[in-house]
């Protein structure tokens, strides 16, 4: 019983953690001025995928179920996986790059 509760609770989390990551695109996409810095552009992109990556692991472990839907969950989670680490892979290539700036205007200072 205690573990049905449990697998419960990451359920909720899991759709939760969707919903807020749906949330917070379309907040960010339309609201904010996100195109005017790197970190803004990557920013919406990396959180872009990772709502797609959630919404496809309710979808594909709910809606689309069955051997009709193999291929198609295999396709799906190589493009968003590969666009996840492509992501994070820029995403820290722009931290290094700001990281450096920063560093090359405090050696100016000091």
């Amino acid at each position: 019983m205690w573990w049905r509760v449990v697998d419960l609770v990451g359920d909720l989390a899991f759709a939760a953690s969707a919903a807020a990551a749906v949330v917070f695109v379309t907040l960010y996409a339309t609201r904010s001025r996100w195109q005017a810095t790197a970190a803004g552009r990557i920013t919406l992109g990396f959180m872009t995928v990772v709502a797609a990556i959630l919404l496809a692991a309710i979808l594909f472990g709910t809606v689309w179920q069955g051997p009709g839907f193999d291929h198609a969950r295999s396709l799906v989670r190589a493009v968003l996986y590969a666009a996840l680490c492509g992501g994070i892979g820029y995403y820290t290539v722009v931290l290094v790059r700001a990281q450096r700036a920063d560093r090359a205007r405090h050696r100016c200072r000091g």
